[in-house]
């Protein structure tokens, strides 16, 4: 688990650490992970796949649904890595750009928590510090992969 940024220069309403994003506290992300237990707490996790939403999306069509994850999966990894380059390069430029980018392509998918941290960062990331930024990164790897873990053992598990 990573530890908390020192947010002494982070403006208000700004992401503070990963733990303040499981908890949905002072988080300016929008609600980008509500419901999602801090840590030691009882409370179950938000979903990483809106998978009703994602259903309505798809018409129902669960085989398509999968493929399109499973692409959403190889594809958003390489977007991530270019949102880690582009915050070590400090190019806010390249940041809204990639941002924009799996921002569009979460939503379209019903992956809602990884599509709300990308909007921070496409929305937000200019005015940010760098060490939130790579909180916000480092959130969106662990997205990623509860999101891969939920198509192997959530209801989309038997379909191919």
């Amino acid at each position: 688990m990573s530890s908390p940024v020192d947010n002494r220069e982070a403006p208000e309403g700004s992401i503070r650490s990963i733990d303040s994003l499981r908890g949905g506290v002072e988080s300016g992300v929008d609600g980008a992970l509500q419901g999602r237990a801090p840590d030691g707490g009882g409370a179950t996790a938000a979903p990483a796949l809106a998978f009703e939403e994602a259903s309505l999306r798809f018409e129902g069509d669960l085989q398509l649904m999968r493929v399109v994850l499973e692409a959403f999966l190889q594809h958003a990894p390489t977007v991530i890595r270019r949102i880690g380059a582009a915050v070590d390069a400090d190019d806010r430029e390249g940041l809204r750009s990639a941002g924009h980018e799996l921002r569009g392509s979460a939503a379209n998918v019903g992956a809602a928590a990884i599509r709300d941290l990308a909007a921070s960062l496409e929305l937000g990331g200019a005015s940010s510090a760098v060490g939130e930024l790579r909180v916000t990164s480092r959130a969106l790897e662990e997205e990623l992969e509860r999101l891969r873990l939920e198509l192997d053992s959530g209801p989309l598990r038997e379909v191919r």
